[in-house]
């Protein structure tokens, strides 16, 4: 396949990402990229004795892995582009997925709490049989939480689905003191990491880009 040329394009591989994550899409979409959506079906059960940023990483390439290989032709050189993505907070090494039900969203709310956390961002990007990976991290401060406020948040119903019983880029703003690092990647997709694997891959993320009307 013929790739981008500074006077036009001959043709270009699908994009495709391996989550079903509005966040996720709603961040390329800010720059213009919509790309087909195909999620993975990945185990997220940490190894024993895993480290946070050695969890994201290993699933970023699993799920990034997992869609590429369920292509119609993976082998065609530059048929596909593949984003997968993975979140976690961390507190200290102890890992915060996803809450599933209400009393451990409550709890994760709780610890964290008046304390910093990390967040890692786990990125993959697969093309041509090859698949890059790297790790985003932010820290997070939040400030002290009231039983009243856990209560409230966990009512409304936003922990569900998030990686540490919160969104940073919802209600759960009110919580954050401040943070140091990427704001995407504490959201779920940080866009300069991706790009630079794209990048890599001889596909920057700008390929896709719709030109606004």
């Amino acid at each position: 396949m013929g790739k981008m040329t500074p006077t036009g394009v001959s043709s270009r591989p699908r994009l495709v990402l391996a989550s079903a994550s509005p966040r996720r899409r709603d961040l390329l979409a800010t720059v213009g990229v919509e790309p087909e959506l195909q999620p993975a079906d990945v185990d997220e059960t940490p190894l024993p004795g895993e480290r946070p940023c050695e969890l994201v990483a290993r699933l970023a390439r699993a799920k990034a892995d997992t869609v590429a290989g369920r292509l119609d032709d993976p082998s065609d050189a530059g048929a596909a582009v593949v984003i997968a993505a993975d979140t976690v907070v961390a507190l200290g090494e102890e890992i915060f997925g996803k809450p599933a039900t209400d009393a451990q969203a409550r709890s994760m709310l709780s610890r964290l709490s008046g304390r910093p956390h990390r967040v890692l961002t786990g990125v993959a990007v697969a093309a041509s049989g090859r698949t890059e990976v790297d790790v985003d991290e932010s820290t997070v401060w939040f400030r002290r939480l009231e039983v009243a406020d856990i209560d409230g948040y966990v009512a409304s119903g936003e922990p569900r689905g998030k990686a540490g019983a919160y969104a940073i880029q919802g209600r759960g703003s009110l919580f954050v003191e401040r943070m140091d690092g990427s704001f995407q990647g504490v959201v779920g997709l940080p866009l300069l990491t991706v790009d630079r694997l794209c990048r890599s891959l001889g596909w920057p993320l700008a390929t896709w880009a719709v030109n606004p009307s």
